[in-house]
């Protein structure tokens, strides 16, 4: 993305990464370990009528959140937006 936005001559000043996705993002997080494991440990949760399932999925938002502080992790995390202007 870098590489593209320095042949269109744009400075980029934000990368933000899109959860779920970018075509319909729920959350927009700075792509730094501490914001998004601020999100991983705060904000998210299981959806209602998963009652069942909260005890493993608080597991797996924790580990999400220490996955999070981890620059490999952010990387495979793929839903990205740029934002910049042209210079």
């Amino acid at each position: 993305m870098k590489a593209v936005a320095r042949a269109a001559r744009i400075r980029i000043v934000r990368d933000l990464i899109a959860l779920p996705s970018t075509t319909a993002p729920a959350y927009l997080v700075e792509d730094d370990a501490v914001p998004l494991a601020l999100l991983c440990a705060e904000f998210l949760s299981v959806p209602p009528g998963l009652v069942r399932l909260a005890g493993p999925a608080d597991v797996l938002l924790r580990v999400g959140g220490l996955a999070a502080r981890s620059r490999l992790a952010r990387g495979l995390l793929r839903s990205r937006i740029a934002i910049g202007w042209r210079v």
